[in-house]
């Protein structure tokens, strides 16, 4: 039977979200947020009372492991290609993606193929630098869950939050972080969009770029100081309250 509250230990081994973000707000209201949960965690019956808390391209998948897998990344990429299908004449979906291994796999690969969606990793240990949602998603993210999370402590019995209520303030996350952020700037600040106008001061100076010259003219350098940030510390997408 699933717990009808959950501590902070439980929940980090319990569930997941998976992200995906745009820099357009038309197509970024489309893309599903999925949150991957144990069966354990959470019941039919208590999905039921989560209600309206979730917005519309939020989802909720009950599965015998809340971590990702190949499978899943192959079944969110078919969800979003037919959320956006609406596009297709002038949009080709290019995703920008960590190398964990469950997006580094034949099955991820064939899905991307069979949608028509173009990858581009991100290489290890760098999304903390090139990557929007390490950048300026998951951190804040990750705070205002937090914050949430404190607050609904402070009125729950003996300080232990409901399953339900939780994944409520999933949703509320999700409204608030993931879908009210403007992500235009992030994605232009990362490099993304063609001109590159926008790069972040701090990725030109610690690439060894001077604001203003291309990077292609500092080929040498960006790679030796690259080869160093490949050597920082990791960062985390897993929620952990």
């Amino acid at each position: 039977m699933a717990p009808t509250t959950t501590t902070t230990k439980q929940q980090r081994s319990a569930a997941s979200y998976v992200a995906l973000v745009r820099d357009t707000p038309d197509v970024h209201i489309l893309l599903p947020q999925v949150i991957l949960v144990t069966k354990r965690f959470l019941t039919n019956a208590q999905m039921r009372y989560i209600g309206d808390a979730l917005p519309p391209n939020a989802f909720i998948w009950r599965r015998d492991s809340g971590w990702s897998t190949a499978e899943t990344t192959a079944t969110i990429l078919t969800i979003m290609r037919e959320r956006i299908r609406r596009f297709s004449s002038t949009l080709a979906p290019i995703l920008l993606l960590d190398t964990a291994p469950s997006h580094t796999n034949s099955i991820a690969y064939n899905a991307c193929n069979r949608n028509d969606i173009r990858f581009l990793f991100v290489p290890a240990k760098m999304t903390w630098l090139l990557q929007p949602l390490d950048v300026a998603g998951f951190a804040i993210f990750k705070l205002r869950l937090r914050q949430f999370y404190i607050r609904e402590q402070i009125r729950a019995r003996h300080g232990q939050v409901a399953t339900v209520n939780w994944m409520r303030l999933l949703g509320t996350a999700i409204r608030t972080v993931t879908q009210g952020t403007k992500w235009s700037r992030t994605f232009d600040g990362c490099g993304i969009t063609p001109l590159q106008t926008g790069l972040r001061h701090r990725m030109l100076k610690d690439i060894g770029c001077e604001e203003g010259v291309s990077l292609f003219h500092q080929e040498s350098q960006a790679s030796l100081r690259l080869e160093q940030y490949s050597r920082s510390e990791d960062v985390y997408v897993r929620i952990n309250c």
